[in-house]
């Protein structure tokens, strides 16, 4: 059951760049989409050797560092129809869902126990990378959750690697 929640809030917070239903509650408004750029996407190459490694996680200060620990990341390469969902999710503006073909070029792994991550087999170019964490923190004797989405734009170069940190 947390599983299936965690995942159904991971779908809403990726909605802008894979196709899942809307990020923010349906009674907001979203704005359009613009028309899904076939032409920029079918440039695109689909794979190639580059590697984009990194770790997501959030710093709460004093030295406790808590992982994303099994929860997902995305990895979409940038162009003009995902940087304008993008931009929404950065500014907390909800957005009608992304055409469902945009979701073909999107990229999706689970990070391991301590909120590792791997894409293997990448084109060079520029990658949106998303994910969603969840942690918690005791105020007053109560125990309060936190949701956060993260982004970061990445370049990786032909056969290169990069690493990086993904958190708020």
């Amino acid at each position: 059951m947390q599983r299936s929640l965690s995942l159904a809030l991971l779908c809403a917070s990726f909605s802008l760049l894979a196709g899942c239903q809307g990020l923010l509650p349906s009674e907001a408004p979203s704005t359009q989409r613009a028309p899904f750029p076939e032409a920029e996407y079918a440039k695109l190459a689909r794979s190639g050797s580059s590697t984009i490694a990194g770790q997501v996680s959030v710093d709460l200060g004093q030295g406790r560092v808590v992982p994303g620990a099994g929860v997902d990341v995305l990895a979409a390469p940038v162009t003009s129809y995902s940087r304008e969902a993008y931009e929404a999710l950065r500014a907390g503006r909800p957005i009608a869902p992304a055409d469902p073909r945009a979701q073909e070029y999107t990229r999706r792994t689970l990070a391991d126990d301590h909120g590792n991550f791997r894409f293997e087999h990448l084109a060079a170019g520029s990658y949106y990378l998303i994910s969603r964490l969840e942690w918690a923190t005791e105020e007053n004797g109560q125990q309060r959750r936190h949701r956060q989405p993260v982004q970061r734009e990445v370049k990786v170069g032909e056969g290169a690697v990069s690493n990086v940190m993904l958190s708020p």
